[in-house]
C-alpha cells in the first residue's frame, strides 16, 4: 500500500478474524497485488462510503 503518509498519521489495532475470513482476505490481498493490511484498509473505506451513501438516500 504505497503512500505519502508517515507511521504517525496511523493509529496501530488489533484484529482477530475467524480462520476462514482471515484466509478470504489474504486471497482477496493477493489477488488485488494489496498487502493484508491494504486489503482491509480497502475493504473499509469501501464500506463506509458505501454506508455515507446510505445515509445520504435516507435524508
Amino acid at each position: 500500500m504505497a503512500t505519502n503518509q508517515t507511521q504517525a498519521e496511523w493509529q496501530k489495532t488489533a484484529l482477530r478474524l475467524p480462520r476462514d475470513l482471515h484466509q478470504q482476505v489474504h486471497e482477496a490481498a493477493k489477488s488485488n497485488d494489496r498487502s493484508f493490511n491494504g486489503q482491509i484498509v480497502a475493504f473499509l473505506k469501501e464500506c463506509v462510503r458505501g454506508a455515507a451513501q446510505d445515509v445520504s438516500k435516507v435524508h
